[in-house]
């Protein structure tokens, strides 16, 4: 299966590049150009790409609660399943 937002190991100015002509809201999710990081978060909020690692923490992937329910709603449940299963959270 493949998920249209998961972008895999690509670097910042690439996630920008594919993010600067999508409306606020917009994200995808790649692998971290930092080993001490599982995954980086690249996403538009007013009009601008932001970036964003999360952590793995004793099993658990941390991001801040209200960027998570954010991207929530915009998640199919088959594509966070795979993520989840992809780090043996499920």
């Amino acid at each position: 299966m493949q998920c249209g937002w998961y972008w895999g190991a690509i670097g910042w100015e690439e996630a920008e590049k594919q993010l600067e002509s999508e409306p606020d809201g917009s994200f995808l999710l790649r692998d971290s150009s930092d080993d001490r990081y599982l995954f980086s978060l690249s996403f538009r909020a007013l009009s601008i790409t932001h970036h964003t690692r999360i952590e793995h923490y004793k099993g658990h992937l941390l991001l801040l609660l209200l960027l998570m329910m954010m991207m929530m709603w915009l998640m199919t449940t088959d594509c966070l399943n795979l993520i989840l299963s992809s780090v043996n959270l499920l």
